[in-house]
């Protein structure tokens, strides 16, 4: 039943956006309930297949496959997993203390849900990352999630017309600047592991 229901919100916010953002605002729902009852679980995605990915796939390199130490695997999933669980976290800040400067009401809660659950597109495609050489094409279908994130602010935060763009863009341009920043530092670890394991 846990999971169902984790299911079916992932498959409402992102099959029918408008009409599962409206279900959100009626959820009298804790910081720790949204942490518990779906962040963890979805962000997880991309961490598991990254590990899966990186230790049991592999990425070819030098005609050759690199396949990483399980321990080392699972210190990048980790990582994997950290860095989205923070993407969220921070949008969701960001989001909540812009708000009065775009005539909306601080609410801690309702902004945290708007970056969780916009973030679902991005977590789902972290399903790629089961093949390391594709990885790259997860960032198409993360593309989704700022439409997710402006759907959200729309129906949650209802700034007026004028502020309604300026708003999605803050929240847009920070989550963009911090997955580049975390795609960097991946790419960057696993040249650095694959070079010190003398195949390159």
């Amino acid at each position: 039943m846990y999971f169902k229901k984790i299911f079916e919100q992932m498959k409402d916010i992102l099959l029918h956006p408008d009409e599962c953002w409206e279900r959100i605002i009626e959820k009298e729902e804790t910081v720790k309930d949204l942490l518990i009852n779906y962040t963890i679980i979805v962000a997880a995605i991309p961490a598991i297949c990254s590990f899966i990915g990186l230790a049991i796939v592999g990425i070819p390199v030098a005609e050759k496959r690199f396949r990483m130490p399980v321990t080392t695997s699972l210190l990048m999933s980790g990582f994997y997993y950290i860095a989205w669980l923070l993407i969220a976290f921070i949008i969701g800040v960001i989001i909540d203390l812009s708000a009065p400067k775009f005539h909306c009401l601080r609410d801690i809660e309702e902004s945290l849900q708007i970056a969780v659950y916009a973030n679902t597109a991005s977590w789902l495609s972290g399903i790629i990352l089961i093949i390391p050489t594709l990885s790259n094409f997860s960032l198409l279908f993360s593309i989704y999630t700022l439409f997710l994130l402006y759907k959200g602010i729309e129906k949650i935060k209802c700034p007026e017309e004028q502020d309604l763009f300026p708003y999605v863009s803050v929240a847009i341009v920070a989550y963009i600047i911090e997955t580049i920043i975390i795609l960097v530092l991946n790419h960057h670890f696993i040249r650095q592991i694959i070079k010190s394991s003398k195949i390159l």
